[in-house]
């Protein structure tokens, strides 16, 4: 099991408790779940690949169904719809045929992975509101799913069932912390980026999804549109719902029916597919995305299902210390803060100061949260920092300051809190990370002031172009800026990098939008104002949107990415694209 510090509360740890959260979620939630618990599995299935007395068709008739079901179950959760209630109905029949071939196979680890697959469909078919009544509740199907999966840790060498309820674990405090279905669908199953071949499985997933990845390979059926889709899963890359959708709906039942003795013939219309509308960047011969990656460290953003930019929780939320330390760190805040909360509001000292630092509290506990796992790390620096500065400002201040002195109790109390939160943030590595905005020398060049940041974000939330919630982040950011930009001011560097990555991000899509088309020549001659293309049916508009925007706002883009050559031929491009 991997030693990154992650030590959750009342942590998952059987069936019952995995069911007991569930019964909490909507259905989507047991759903997504219930998918990612299934893929887990999947390398499992390397023994209808390896073994020597293993039957070629396997690949067919229990290989390609299992891959089916998880395939479908996933965006059945993530985009529920009647295209994929039909399709999941009927993979997940095709699903438990293939778990009974694989009974009968006798490969009882296998088995254990394709049951899983069968029962994910499952859960996705019972969270359909149009099936009978007596459909088992998705729930339920879920944690079976879930315990299926544990119990193959013992027939997988050292893939101990805790390693299972630990990614179950992360699954629930992804969703803790605020991420939405689509979120957690896009989640790297181990919750960790790519570690050499295994991703952060244990050893021997790791070693088995080799071996079943080169066996499917070496039969020459196209099975790498299974293979990439799995990787891509385990890495956590973005779901393109257009192609996902697509990969589970578009094949007719005769298609799939022919794939049960003919697996190639399945993968070749898939393969199709994806080359018909390939999200940029995938393709084999596709140039490498030139948009500057987001600066890790400050706040982060991300398309959501409408095209439109909202903050990343998944990016935000890193995984913070939680061994006992941490958590004795962590509950001196709350403990400090509980009670200079109380302290404060039993007192009145004019102008409203005693409101703002009553509220300024307030949100700090907020993001600290009431355990470390419920906290919101993206929110902790800057809120912190609010009590900072005021605690700062109340020993400097002179005759000419706009705010009264604070009552010798309450300064106490609020340096009291400051200490703790200094000694909480300082030893976490995330979060001290953050709060020194060590953001290279392009964040001292770049500026981005607090007005025109502000204005900006405003502007895109006007326009579609960002949701409320990115702009509420990018408001709060900007509360603890001096009015002039210093770039000394490690508060005006997180700001302009907050700023920057928003950017990036809108520009990523719009872009990427704009190469899709070109390769595309069909979608192209339709036009960028009525192609849905990888964002979806709408999707059109939104990034007419974007391109909008940018044209409007062109002017302070440059001015934020004028050291960085290849961020300006993109702004130009997309000007170019929508004048």
């Amino acid at each position: 099991m991997a030693d990154d510090g992650y030590n959750p509360q009342n942590p998952l740890e059987n069936r019952d408790d995995v069911k007991a959260w569930l019964d909490t979620q909507p259905r989507d939630v047991c759903v997504v779940f219930a998918a990612r618990a299934a893929l887990r599995a999947v390398p499992l299935l390397a023994a209808f690949i390896t073994d020597k007395n293993a039957k070629l068709e396997y690949a067919s008739t229990i290989i390609l169904p299992s891959f089916r079901a998880m395939a479908t179950a996933l965006p059945a959760g993530t985009w529920p719809g009647k295209a994929v209630a039909a399709a999941v109905a009927v993979a997940a029949a095709d699903a438990a045929v293939a778990a009974d071939a694989a009974d009968a196979a006798a490969a009882v680890a296998a088995d254990a992975a394709v049951a899983a697959a069968a029962v994910a469909a499952d859960a996705a078919v019972a969270a359909d509101a149009a099936v009978a009544a007596d459909a088992a509740d998705a729930a339920d199907a879920a944690a079976d799913a879930a315990a299926v999966v544990a119990v193959v840790a013992a027939y997988a060498a050292d893939a101990a069932a805790a390693n299972f309820y630990r990614a179950y674990t992360q699954d629930r405090d992804a969703i803790a912390r605020g991420a939405k279905t689509q979120d957690l669908a896009a989640l790297p199953l181990w919750h960790e980026r790519e570690r050499g071949n295994s991703y952060g499985m244990p050893a021997a997933l790791g070693a088995q999804w080799d071996d079943l990845q080169k066996g499917l390979l070496a039969k020459n059926e196209d099975w790498q549109v299974w293979t990439k889709w799995y990787e891509a899963r385990l890495r956590g890359d973005a779901l393109n719902k257009n192609l996902e959708l697509a990969r589970v709906t578009t094949l007719t039942e005769e298609d799939w029916e022919l794939g049960k003795t003919d697996a190639g013939h399945v993968n070749e219309k898939i393969r199709d597919i994806i080359e018909s509308f390939e999200p940029p960047g995938t393709p084999d011969d596709a140039p490498p995305a030139k948009i500057e990656p987001q600066t890790q460290g400050a706040l982060r953003f991300i398309a959501d299902a409408q095209g439109r930019i909202d903050v990343d929780l998944a990016a935000n939320a890193e995984a913070l210390l939680n061994d006992q330390n941490a958590q004795d760190r962590h509950s001196e805040v709350i403990r400090i803060g509980g009670k200079f909360e109380k302290q404060v509001a039993k007192q009145s000292f004019g102008q409203g100061a005693d409101q703002t630092l009553l509220e300024d509290i307030q949100l700090l506990l907020d993001a600290v949260g009431a355990t470390i796992n419920a906290g919101r790390p993206g929110l902790i620096i800057p809120r912190g920092e609010a009590l900072r500065i005021l605690a700062e400002h109340n020993k400097t201040r002179d005759g000419n300051s706009d705010l009264p002195p604070l009552p010798d109790d309450i300064a106490l109390g609020l340096d009291e809190i400051v200490r703790a939160y200094n000694v909480y943030v300082g030893l976490d590595p995330v979060l001290s990370r953050a709060d020194e905005a060590r953001f290279g020398p392009d964040a001292i060049k770049n500026m981005v002031p607090r007005d025109q940041g502000v204005a900006l974000a405003k502007d895109a939330v006007e326009k579609g172009v960002a949701t409320a919630q990115a702009l509420a982040a990018v408001e709060e950011e900007a509360a603890n800026l001096p009015d002039e930009p210093d770039e000394n001011n490690r508060n005006v560097r997180r700001f302009s990098e907050d700023n920057k990555n928003l950017y990036r991000a809108a520009l990523a899509e719009v872009d990427g939008y704009i190469e899709w088309l070109k390769r595309n020549p069909i979608a192209a001659s339709i036009g960028i104002a009525t192609t849905g293309g990888t964002l979806g049916p709408s999707a059109g508009k939104g990034v007419m949107k974007i391109g909008e925007w940018v044209v409007k706002n062109s002017e302070a883009l440059m001015q934020s990415f004028s050291h960085s050559p290849t961020m300006i031929e993109i702004i130009e491009r997309i000007i170019a694209a929508f004048i």
